[in-house]
């Protein structure tokens, strides 16, 4: 991947407010989700073992949905400021990936997850595919959109920092990858080799984090 030539001297009024509501859309869809925990903790006495996507069953089902959407929308939101801000481009591996990562969400949102102690699903499958498409999809585009500009004099600190941020969310990724990996070999279910709830939160949040500091980056002049 080549570094674009031309990138904008100043941020544009324009992508500034994209990104600023983009990163108001993440934060809004990370309110959510944490205020959910909270309930769950604080009513339910919930030791939030369970799947992020247990809300998104039953008759809460909407706010579920509601948040992954707003997420989805701020992800879609950040890429069109990035490629405006021309740190990358339409055609580059970190659009596909980013563009993924919202595709997933989507996927997500529109098929519900299932018990896996049950039969599997149509929808139960399409869940699964999608979130694992969408936790992986994020991380490597934030490693292929900070890859050329690790040596630049202005972006280099920024870059650095979307890299760093990568490499934690595929670290927080690698509990659940042992699980399937386990679950392939011995047969067991991979639900029952980690703690799905509390490793799918810490994955999440390092996510949310790496889409923070995308944002960031884009709203910092040159």
């Amino acid at each position: 991947m080549t570094r674009p030539t031309a990138l904008r001297p100043t941020l544009a009024e324009p992508t500034a407010r994209i990104a600023v509501g983009a990163l108001c859309a993440i934060a809004a869809s990370a309110a959510v989700f944490l205020l959910l925990d909270l309930y769950a903790v604080v009513a339910m006495r919930s030791r939030l073992k369970s799947a992020i996507s247990a809300y998104g069953v039953g008759s809460g089902r909407w706010i579920f949905t509601l948040a992954i959407l707003f997420l989805a929308a701020g992800s879609a939101a950040l890429l069109v400021a990035v490629v405006d801000q021309q740190l990358t481009r339409w055609r580059s591996g970190a659009t596909v990936a980013l563009t993924l990562w919202v595709l997933g969400l989507l996927a997500i949102a529109i098929f519900p997850k299932q018990d896996w102690s049950q039969p599997p699903s149509i929808s139960g499958s399409i869940h699964l595919t999608a979130s694992g498409i969408a936790f992986v999809s994020l991380p490597i585009a934030a490693v292929l959109l900070a890859k050329p500009w690790l040596r630049h004099g202005t972006h280099g600190v920024h870059a650095r920092r979307t890299r760093l941020f990568a490499w934690l969310a595929i670290a927080s990724f690698s509990p659940l990858l042992y699980a399937f990996v386990v679950a392939a070999v011995t047969g067991v279910a991979w639900w029952e080799v980690v703690t799905f709830g509390h490793s799918e939160r810490l994955l999440a949040v390092s996510e949310v984090a790496t889409l923070a500091v995308i944002g960031t980056w884009v709203l910092t002049r040159k």
